[in-house]
């Protein structure tokens, strides 16, 4: 009887069995790791849909279509206006202050063109 226990069939058996054991061990690791990456993939778009509708009521308000009750509280939406204004004053501040700088750069070329030109004729 003692032999039977170790026979060779025995111990492929339990070595087939460890096996097995083994990987419904990694393949319960993985599915559990699975979804935990599933649950913060859904936490995740819940925060980026909850965002998304407060970008939705702000440009509503910032249109005119929305409602002053659907805003929350510290959302001023004059202050943003005035800054989306002063944002673009500036952009055709820098726009202006680029194209002088770009005629300066231009005028030193041709005067360094001339100049050379010059030099050459002597």
């Amino acid at each position: 009887m003692n032999d039977e226990a170790y026979s060779p069939d025995n111990t492929l058996l339990r070595r087939s069995i460890e096996d097995l054991t083994n990987q419904v061990n990694k393949m319960i690791g993985i599915n559990m790791s699975l979804q935990s990456k599933m649950v913060e993939l859904l936490i995740k778009i819940t925060d980026l849909i909850e965002e998304t509708k407060e970008m939705t009521t702000l440009l509503k308000m910032a249109s005119g279509g929305g409602e002053k009750e659907e805003t929350k509280p510290g959302i001023d939406v004059e202050l943003i206006g005035k800054m989306l204004e002063q944002n673009q004053k500036l952009l055709e501040r820098i726009a202006t202050i680029e194209n002088q700088v770009k005629k300066v750069y231009r005028h030193q070329v041709l005067e360094k063109i001339k100049e050379k030109n010059q030099v050459q004729k002597r």
